[in-house]
């Protein structure tokens, strides 16, 4: 027992004196790392110091072992992203419809469509409309306030059928009836259906229009609309008091003319801004007094006939007046002058020439200063009354003389202006004088 102890207590001496070396392996870097030991480096382990009670060595501490402080690395999930599944990126087909080209045909520009025929449109006392569908040759479609009634035994003018203007635009037709008590603005699509549009508290003195752009002129009441008659708007702060007669346009131009010979109101933007008008030398009054545009120029014809009560006799006189300034000043031309009652008719713009009728003659000009005139062939060689062309080219009239009216009325047709056509009973009836001829278009199913 003691041979054993012995030997164990010098096993642990040489043990404190033998170099001792210890390795660790981290095995999460990969690598291996050692410490060596000697014999100066610790105190041994044993805590009772030599076991032989000799000389006591220098305490050795063993050393303290200490796990690396690497941390190790921390595992993360794949960050691979699963990939996106797009749809497919084919395009469906790009196929483009095909075009479709309308016609080039240029349709009228006074706003007509499908179905619209070119008609003759006239009225006359009593409210009288009439038609024309078949380019002048026969009238149909005939009609008044009271068919009852002749001018030959009244006063037509002073009447609320009383026409003082007819026009056309935008495909429809407006009609201005009343003279001497309150009139009325008449509207239609065909020529033979008339509706009011407006009811006046005075006498009517005419109207105009431009597409929707309606005017209307009365005894000191001017009115204005912008929606082709369904509502208006008084116009009597920006004209002033004025007592009109006669209303013409042309172009953008209005011209309201009353009882002087040669003033009136003029506006040069259908009926927005209105100015004192004054032409020298001219005759305003006539309700003939109208103005046409072409060719850059704006042309009116005026006439006036002065009675004289000592020799029973009367002078007519006739003016063309002209404008190249948009209506901003005016030349005056006296071109005519007899003792017989002869007037102008309306002046026409044909696309080439202004032409009109005075003293059996067919005056044309290009500019409206110089004339070309050409003895008319017309049956009874009677004065034209209002003449209205067709887009043929084809004119027309229903005269306006005095007495010429139901039994002797007639209606006359002409291709160049010259030579003129009377038409027979069959083709056209008489009735109430007729004062305003006009062309348009219609719906074809009023001519069935």
């Amino acid at each position: 027992m003691n041979i054993k102890r012995k030997r164990l207590g010098l096993a642990l001496v040489l043990l404190a004196f033998i170099p001792t070396t210890f390795v660790f392996s981290n095995c999460a870097q990969g690598t291996f790392q050692s410490q060596t030991l000697g014999p100066n480096d610790s105190t041994n382990t044993a805590a009772g110091g030599s076991p032989s009670g000799g000389s006591t060595p220098p305490r050795t501490t063993p050393p303290v072992f200490t796990p690396p402080t690497t941390t190790p690395p921390i595992v993360m999930p794949p960050t691979t992203t699963p990939p996106v599944v797009m749809p497919p990126t084919t395009t469906p087909p790009t196929t483009t419809p095909p075009v479709v080209t309308p016609p080039t045909t240029t349709p009228p520009t006074t706003g007509e469509g499908s179905g619209r025929v070119p008609i003759f449109v006239a009225v006359g006392k009593i409210g009288r409309t009439i038609m024309s569908c078949d380019d002048g040759r026969s009238w149909i479609r005939d009609r008044s306030d009271d068919q009852s009634l002749r001018c030959t035994s009244m006063d037509c003018d002073h009447h609320t059928g009383s026409p003082k203007g007819l026009v056309y635009s935008n495909g429809s037709y407006y009609a201005s009836f009343g003279w001497g008590t309150p009139g009325t603005v008449r509207k239609s699509r065909d020529g033979y259906n008339w509706d009011v549009v407006f009811n006046a508290t005075s006498a009517g003195g005419g109207v105009a229009a431009f597409g929707n752009n309606v005017f209307w002129a009365a005894h000191t009441t001017f009115s204005r609309s912008v929606n082709g008659g369904e509502s208006w708007t008084n116009l009597n702060s920006a004209i002033g008091y004025y007592l009109p007669r006669n209303v013409t346009s042309a172009g953008n131009i209005i011209i309201v003319t009353g009882d002087d010979a040669t003033t009136g109101k003029i506006s040069r933007d259908q009926g927005i801004t209105w100015n004192n008008l004054t032409i020298p030398n001219a005759d305003l009054r006539g309700r003939n007094f109208q103005i046409a545009y072409g060719n850059g120029v704006f042309v009116g014809l005026s006439s006036a006939y002065e009675y004289n009560s000592t020799t029973g006799t009367g002078i007519n006189t006739a003016h063309v007046i002209r404008s190249t300034d948009n209506g901003m000043t005016w030349t005056s031309q006296q071109v005519q002058t007899g003792p017989d009652y002869h007037v102008w008719s309306n002046i026409i713009f044909d696309g080439t020439r202004f032409v009109t009728w005075l003293d059996r003659q067919m005056w044309t000009s290009t500019d409206g200063a110089t004339w070309t005139r050409t003895t008319i062939s017309i049956p009874g060689q009677i004065d034209l009354g209002s003449v209205a062309r067709s887009p043929s080219g084809t004119f027309v009239t229903i005269p306006n003389n005095w007495n010429e009216w139901y039994a002797n009325q007639a209606a006359y047709r002409s291709t160049d202006g010259i030579t003129w056509t009377r038409l027979s009973t069959n083709n056209f009836q008489g009735g109430h004088p007729i004062i305003h001829v006009i062309s348009g278009y219609a719906d074809a199913a009023v001519c069935q």
